[in-house]
């Protein structure tokens, strides 16, 4: 535990030290120069030695004051430069990190709503790489997980699935089973993410389809491949009409809602979950609090209307 001495006594030895007047130390710090004289008192006794030649006048610092000052003042400095950067938060952007594929597909078609309810700018940081919200850089984190990290606060937004999404030019009004998928060139998504892989594949999919494991393995050896280890590329090339991507429907919603893209069959496989991430502590977390609210009101209004 730090052993330091009364703030006034601290205040006042360096006002008086900065202006070499105990009448000028007094003006600036809205006491009286007995009070600063008081102060300082307080302050030679509790360091054991004297702080201020007194006399003659002008007052000057002795060895020991003239070694204290400096320090002090450089306190105080860096004390007044960190409640200024505090202040200043107040009027900076929300900053939002995000995964490149969520910021452009779901968030960045948005961004408009957002700014109907409110004046705050927002900075959105696109990385696959989770961000450290204790730092201090970042306000909310939204990440696709199985389960969220600990330490800070979660909020669950949504459960995602996937599903088959093409092109409406490449499908051309044909019907298509699921056996015959194979047809058209398959998008495949290759995550960097732990775990994505054994949840959400082509296998699975045809699985789930068919209900019969060899049958989809047999589709599945006829098939041609395109491979991304982004989401968002996916969707890019179905809708380019490169082939059929088996594609998250939270990123999908928006090509789907707009006729870029449809789902011609019904079978989905469940993905992971969309999580809001924040710190309490966050000066800022009444704000925070609002744009979690109206990102999960906005995906609430996407499962209601899915396209």
């Amino acid at each position: 535990m730090r052993q330091l001495p009364p703030l006034n006594a601290l205040r006042a030895f360096e006002a008086a030290a900065r202006h070499r007047s105990f009448k000028k130390a007094a003006e600036e710090l809205l006491v009286t120069p007995t009070a600063i004289s008081h102060q300082i008192r307080l302050l030679e006794e509790i360091c054991g030695c004297p702080l201020f030649r007194r006399h003659p006048r002008p007052i000057t610092l002795t060895r020991e004051g003239a070694g204290l000052f400096p320090v002090l003042s450089q306190g105080f400095d860096s004390f007044a430069a960190a409640v200024e950067k505090l202040k200043g938060n107040k009027d900076r952007p929300l900053v939002i990190a995000t995964t490149t594929a969520f910021a452009v597909y779901w968030l960045m078609p948005r961004l408009r709503l957002w700014r109907q309810i409110s004046d705050v700018e927002l900075e959105v940081r696109a990385s696959e790489t989770p961000v450290d919200l204790h730092d201090g850089e970042v306000d909310v984190a939204i990440r696709y997980a199985l389960r969220p990290p600990g330490g800070v606060e979660v909020v669950k937004l949504c459960e995602d699935h996937f599903l088959p999404v093409i092109s409406p030019t490449l499908l051309n009004g044909q019907a298509c089973a699921a056996e015959e998928i194979n047809r058209f060139t398959l998008i495949d998504f290759r995550s960097k993410m732990p775990n994505h892989a054994d949840h959400v594949t082509w296998q699975k999919w045809l699985e789930a389809a068919t209900g019969n494991r060899d049958k989809a393995k047999a589709v599945l050896g006829e098939a041609k491949f395109i491979r991304f280890s982004e989401g968002s590329h996916t969707i890019e090339a179905a809708i380019a009409g490169e082939g059929i991507a088996l594609s998250s429907g939270l990123l999908a919603h928006k090509a789907l809602s707009q006729g870029q893209l449809v789902a011609p069959f019904e079978t989905t496989l469940p993905g992971m979950n969309d999580y809001a991430l924040y710190l309490e502590a966050n000066p800022r977390l009444e704000l925070i609090q609002a744009f979690v609210g109206w990102i999960r009101d906005e995906m609430v209004d996407d499962a209601d209307d899915p396209g």
